[in-house]
């Protein structure tokens, strides 16, 4: 009979409890421990085993209700204001739910260290929301129990209130709760703080009371009722706390993935649960879900949302905005004026040097775009007085952008010119290939796959940039190509901006290839010259399929000779020299470029059709958040940090930026932990010193790694899962993710200390950067990491082209529209004679979003700005859903401001310049240029219009010479779909 090991814990519960002992427990047996379990449980677990059990057993309290309570360090304090421990954290949720949710705990690890933890616990009911909650006494609620009433909930004991809407987020919560209070109807969702909008729906919700004046109550006494007490010494051996019921083994022992990938996926049972490793026994194999390849459910790491990754930038006030016409300036809000006739009328003011203001009209938002966030350092205001100094710097920007496209179209038109026989796909054996990847590939790899061997398959070298966050599998999409090629009877040259990553990408090619038969080497300055000529001769003699090296093979033609394919690892951290040296190669041989800076939306649009570009946006299945904690520099965390990677067999990088006192950081590890064994890396060292070092790190006879931001790039040690960031105020936004993105590479939980001086307090920049980085801890994280990065140097490094000059002075969604048009143009693509955003349309008077509805003007103003960029209908009623979803039923002002755009959306498409209504008369202005070849059906057709839609017409002559038609719609009340439905008509009558 099959016994899974949930199974096997039901049958020895009653054992446990009369005293019995199971020996020899797996680490990752909690998970179905606690599915065995038929009462709430505590374990009391040794304290050096704690946080291997809470990283091999992904259980929490929203999904599993389920509470840890780790051990208690001096280090646990150390923790500056505006960031929180993660000891912190646990103590919080532990406080919470004893409050008013103990009912609902199942299960409650707690470390022996703690068994006599006094906590501030103020007995009372949770509030029950459901579909009889009343939506007064819930707010009353939040704001006795310290939430935060906020704009947009993005943390916990936040709330916001947007008329019949109420989100808040509990500590108990996973996500953000949205209640929708709508007559008699209350409807509950969770929502995603990224995009803001509902993820899935909620019979109810109980949220805890919050407050720190509950009295102390012993963890004892918590647990006296109704709970099962049992206990897990340092050697594994469970019992329920009396040695005098016996003694049995735990018969599984525990299944990583790689084994299991190795020996046991032919034959195998599968878990109705996800933890980090499976179990097997003598007679029978249990995978996790997450194991198996395509398999759909969930692994045991949180869910992202890629919904809203690439947008705009929202504006907030206090930003800096460019307007087209008046430059850069800062966003202060929005204004409503009320005129004598009753009609509302929103404006947007905008500040500009010595205290110019500008109002800017709803309708006129295409004019203004995002230019840098209210912290950004050294941004000079433009003047109202001096616009030549905008003009100027527009046609700069306008040049620059020319150039770019320029450059870009006549590589891809010389590319175009350039043939050569396709690379063709091996089904069988590349189906083998692929099958030999350890990992399940994501979605994302498959698709981009897809495209890159469409890409290999054509007549004409390719050019594709690879796009994907950090770890997303961009490395092993190149190996394919490279598969691909060698199969094909080509070289491939591999390229790296340094060294270290050189060596990385080597030992990454040489663990897939070489199993197929391909040799791999490299060249860089960690070879002798003894050793590189011997290389260059087995290269020259064709005895080398993949060559791995730095810029300096560039400058050797032999290396070039007979290269079939590159791959160019990070192009944009090469230097000028060596990018003009790649442009000048790239025309004829294939390439693929990889890059961990995701590309915003916008660029990314604007570049389609000249620069393939394909995006990794979702992370692998086994990769967990790296935990990130903010910290005072602390002798006990730090080595607390050492010795728990060591204790799990771990490695770990400690990073400090300055190589003048690297070594004494040696010398104070040492003497903190003299067992430890360290190595020393920096750029300054020989560079036979750093392969040695590294190439100890990587086989593991290294313990801790003292290195400066050397490590920075590529990097992938999976075996090194904890790094400390010294300093971590002097570093960089996207310098801190991407070293943190050192760690976490495998499937064991990683962890980040980033370190401040002793009593050190942040400038408001360098807190931001750290606050950033502690709270994008999801995979994926990197996308909105780089686009607040992004947003005042822009993406241009991605591309290898200079950006002095053009993003930098006029603002990256700005640079980009200047992109797309310069593109259009030299495409030859016709650009419509009039867009949405130039149709007048006064048909409804206040057409607005009513301050009631939502509140915050940067939200308000982040609404009229999308409906400003729309393109089809589709667009408007997108946005219509995420306004209902988000702010609840629209009001009437909404309803007119939507038609608006959807009247001028078709308006635009049939040569239509406004749409006017002044009492009984509608005024239509027609676009003669528009309309000129199809204008005598238009008045042909009129009449029989005009019957149909019941009202009169005749002409009217403008100045400009264009053609009005005037309708007299007196008897009609409603006009709304009458006036769309002629424009349909209309539309019809010019595709004839």
């Amino acid at each position: 009979m099959k016994q899974s090991p949930d199974f096997y814990f039901k049958e020895h519960l009653d054992f446990l409890n009369k005293g019995g002992n199971i020996d020899n427990c797996t680490s990752n047996f909690l998970t179905p421990f606690l599915f065995a379990i038929n009462k709430p449980t505590c374990l009391f677990v040794d304290d050096t085993l704690f946080n291997l059990l809470h990283e091999q057993n992904q259980l929490n309290w929203s999904k599993d209700g389920m509470l840890w309570i780790p051990p208690k360090a001096d280090y646990m304090d150390e923790v500056p204001v505006g960031f929180s421990s993660l000891y912190s954290k646990s103590i919080q949720l532990l406080k919470t739910v004893s409050s008013s949710l103990w009912d609902d705990v199942r299960l409650v690890v707690c470390s022996q260290s703690q068994k006599g933890l006094h906590i501030p616990v103020l007995q009372s009911h949770p509030f029950e929301v459901n579909k009889a909650c009343d939506y007064d006494l819930l707010i009353s609620f939040l704001n006795e129990n310290q939430y935060e009433n906020v704009d947009l909930v993005v943390e916990a004991f936040q709330y916001s209130i947007r008329g019949a809407i109420v989100d808040f987020f509990p500590p108990t919560s996973d996500n953000p709760v949205r209640v929708g209070f709508y007559g008699e109807d209350v409807v509950l969702h969770t929502f995603d703080i990224n995009s803001q909008t509902t993820i899935s729906s909620l019979a109810g919700y109980k949220i805890s009371t919050n407050s720190d004046e509950g009295k102390n109550v012993s963890l004892d006494i918590l647990l006296q009722d109704n709970f099962n007490k049992f206990y897990l010494d340092k050697d594994y051996c469970l019992s329920g706390g009396d040695s005098k019921g016996g003694r049995v083994g735990f018969p599984f022992k525990e299944l990583t993935f790689e084994s299991f990938i190795e020996s046991h996926r032919e034959s195998y049972s599968s878990l109705k649960y996800n933890c980090l490793c499976g179990f097997i026994s003598k007679a029978e194999v249990w995978s996790p879900p997450w194991f198996l390849k395509n398999n759909t459910n969930e692994n045991p790491v949180s869910e992202i949302s890629n919904k809203n990754i690439f947008k705009y930038a929202d504006l907030h006030i206090g930003d800096f905005v460019v307007h087209q016409d008046c430059g850069v300036g800062l966003f202060r809000g929005s204004k409503v004026l009320d005129s004598d006739d009753g009609e509302l009328q929103e404006l947007v003011v905008l500040e500009y040097l010595n205290g110019g203001l500008v109002s800017l009209d709803i309708n006129y938002l295409h004019k203004l775009s995002h230019y840098a966030n209210a912290d950004t350092e050294n941004v000079v205001l433009d003047s109202l007085n001096k616009k030549g100094i905008w003009e100027k710097k527009k046609k700069n920007a306008k040049k620059q952008a020319n150039e770019v496209v320029e450059s870009l179209l006549s590589a891809y038109a010389l590319r175009s010119r350039v043939t050569r026989p396709p690379f063709v796909a091996d089904k069988q054996i590349e189906s083998l290939f692929i099958n030999q990847f350890p990992y399940d590939e994501t979605a994302d790899q498959r698709r981009v796959w897809g495209e890159i061997s469409n890409d290999m398959a054509n007549n004409n070298p390719m050019d594709r940039l690879l796009c994907g966050d950090v770890g997303f599998g961009k490395t092993e999409i190149a190996i394919r190509t490279a598969f691909r090629a060698i199969l094909n009877g080509k070289f491939v040259l591999v390229l790296a901006p340094t060294t270290i990553l050189a060596q990385q990408l080597e030992s990454s090619f040489k663990d897939r290839l070489s199993v197929f038969g391909a040799y791999v080497n490299s060249v860089s300055r960690f070879k002798t010259k003894k050793e590189i000529q011997k290389i260059k001769e087995s290269w020259a003699n064709g005895k080398i399929d993949v060559l791995v090296g730095t810029h300096a093979v560039l400058y050797d033609d032999i290396y070039l000779n007979n290269v079939g394919l590159i791959v160019i690892d990070e192009e944009h951290r090469f230097g000028v020299k060596q990018k003009e040296k790649i442009r000048s190669i790239k025309h004829t041989i294939d390439i693929l470029s990889m890059s961990a800076t995701p590309i915003p939306r916008t660029l990314n649009l604007a570049l389609a059709g000249i620069r393939e570009i394909s995006t990794l946006n979702t992370p692998p299945k086994s990769r967990l958040p790296i935990e990130t904690q903010v910290s005072y520099f602390n002798d006990s965390l730090i080595k607390a940090a050492i010795l728990n990677e060591k204790y799990r067999n771990g490695q770990l990088f400690f990073v400090h930026n300055d190589v003048k006192t690297l070594p004494n950081y040696v010398s104070y590890i040492q003497k903190l932990i003299p067992a430890i064994s360290i190595g020393i890396v920096s750029g300054q060292m020989p560079s036979r010193q750093i392969e040695r070092t590294m190439n100890l790190f990587v086989n593991k006879e290294i313990d801790v790694l003292v290195c400066t931001s050397i490590i920075e790039t590529g990097i992938d040690i999976a075996n090194a899962n904890t790094v400390i960031i010294n300093n971590a105020q002097q570093f960089g936004l996207s310098q801190l993710y991407q070293i943190r993105g050192r760690v976490g590479r495998g499937i064991k939980q990683a962890y980040a200390y980033l370190l401040l001086p002793q009593g050190r307090v942040l400038k408001r920049d360098a807190f931001k950067r750290l606050k950033a980085i502690e709270e994008n801890t999801h995979l994926g994280a990197g996308y909105n990491i780089s686009n607040m990065d992004l947003e005042i140097r822009g993406a241009g490094a991605v591309f290898g082209y200079k950006q002095s000059g053009g993003v930098g002075s006029i603002g990256f969604e700005l640079y980009s529209l200047y992109i797309k048009e310069v593109l259009s143009k030299l495409k030859g693509v016709k650009t419509p004679d009039i867009l949405p955003q130039d149709v007048i349309v006064n048909i409804y008077k206040n057409a607005i979003i009513p301050e009631k509805y939502i509140p915050s003007p940067s939200i308000r103003i982040s609404f009229y700005r999308k409906l400003s960029s729309v393109d089809t209908i589709i667009d408007i009623d997108n946005i219509e859903d995420e306004l209902i979803d988000r702010f609840g039923p629209i009001p009437n002002n909404i309803k007119k401001l939507i038609y608006n755009w959807k009247v001028k959306v078709s308006a635009a498409s049939c040569g239509i310049l406004s749409i006017e209504k002044k009492g009984s008369i509608l005024s239509i202005l027609l676009c003669q240029s528009t309309l000129e070849h199809s204008i005598k059906s238009v008045f042909k057709s009129l009449p029989q219009l005009s019957t149909e839609m019941g009202w009169e017409y005749h002409f009217k002559s403008k100045k400009n010479d264009e053609l009005c038609i005037l309708f007299n719609i007196e008897k009609d009340g409603d006009i709304s779909s009458k006036v769309l439905m002629f424009m349909d008509k209309l539309r019809a009558i010019i595709k004839q």
